[in-house]
């Protein structure tokens, strides 16, 4: 089967290891066909304006990146975490709650008293929410020919659109097919 299809599951935690924030170890991988990246740059250090470049050079010319992203329609993507020098570093508090503490490049140190978390309290932290336009026009510009799928509850893929206050008007988890131009 591997001479017709061939699949390795990375992680950033253990081998095989791939951190998509480093070009280093994006350099690993290349000239790949497809990439799945499913739900993970809403968690990256480094932007998505910084990652989707190490995806792309890791696809061939031609190779598809099949990108799974929470967006929400707003103009711009929000970073909770801008301008720190390290990743932030979740503690657990006395009575069960959680902070997120981080320090900018002028050495302000900061404590976010709530903080989101994908999978659980203290799982995996969320490092922003991001922005369906800015999304798809940041792939576009590091060379990417950029399509989304639509919503087909039909067809399985559907995602109810949640109404929140101040923050956003509709979030939704879009796929985005990107392929790398030739």
């Amino acid at each position: 089967m591997t001479e017709k299809f061939d699949y390795t599951n990375t992680f950033f935690h253990k081998q095989p290891f791939l951190d998509l924030c480093s070009q280093v170890s994006a350099a690993n991988y290349k000239d790949l066909d497809i990439i799945i990246c499913s739900d993970v740059l809403e968690h990256t250090f480094a932007t998505p304006i910084e990652v989707l470049p190490n995806l792309r050079q890791m696809l061939r010319p031609g190779g598809l990146l099949i990108l799974t992203v929470p967006t929400n329609h707003m103009p711009n993507t929000i970073e909770w975490y801008g301008g720190a020098v390290c990743p932030p570093v979740p503690e657990k508090q006395e009575l069960g709650s959680w902070v997120v503490r981080w320090s900018d490049r002028r050495g302000n140190d900061y404590i976010d008293q709530h903080p989101s978390f994908h999978g659980g309290p203290g799982d995996t932290l969320e490092m922003r929410m991001i922005s369906h336009s800015q999304i798809a026009a940041e792939g576009k510009r590091c060379g990417f020919e950029v399509s989304n799928l639509e919503f087909k509850p039909d067809a399985g893929y559907y995602w109810s659109l949640l109404v929140a206050e101040n923050y956003f008007d509709r979030r939704d988890a879009r796929v985005f097919m990107m392929r790398r131009e030739s």
